[in-house]
């Protein structure tokens, strides 16, 4: 705080990791979102990853998408049983695809938006006992 005719408040802002964000959906119904981030303020997404299980061991087609500040990309494909995939954002064509790979969000930098939300769905029929997990590692900007 700086006193006399001119004070104004400064406050120092820092980015603060955030416990990991998870969904895990048991049973989950096709072409309904679920989300994995709900809608919040000032986020840096660090890495989002994505697995589905069922007891078939059956491929199953996956979509995400990822709302920054109004903008949202989505994504869709098939993704083995019972395999983490990691979603990141493709600068070439400003999409989001994923990977086996393991890689963060923005593959060479971290992404950054004042109003973030992720949502995850399964997009063909779900198999017996099946199971939707959805992560995402963020921070939040926080004044210290």
């Amino acid at each position: 705080m700086i006193k006399g005719d001119s004070a104004k408040a400064i406050a120092k802002y820092a980015w603060k990791k955030q416990p990991i964000k998870q969904l895990v959906k048991s049973n989950p119904t096709q072409n309904i979102w679920y989300a994995v981030l709900s809608a919040t303020n000032d986020v840096m997404i660090l890495a989002v990853s994505i697995k589905q299980v069922n007891d078939e061991a059956a491929a199953k087609t996956l979509g995400i998408r990822v709302i920054i500040d109004g903008i949202t990309l989505s994504a869709s494909g098939s993704l083995a049983n019972n395999q983490w995939n990691y979603v990141y954002l493709d600068f070439r064509s400003d999409t989001i695809a994923w990977s086996t790979s393991l890689l963060n969000f923005g593959m060479y930098s971290a992404v950054c938006g004042q109003n973030v939300a992720i949502d995850l769905r399964i997009e063909s029929a779900p198999g017996t006992n099946q199971l939707l997990y959805g992560n995402a590692q963020i921070e939040t900007l926080e004044e210290t």
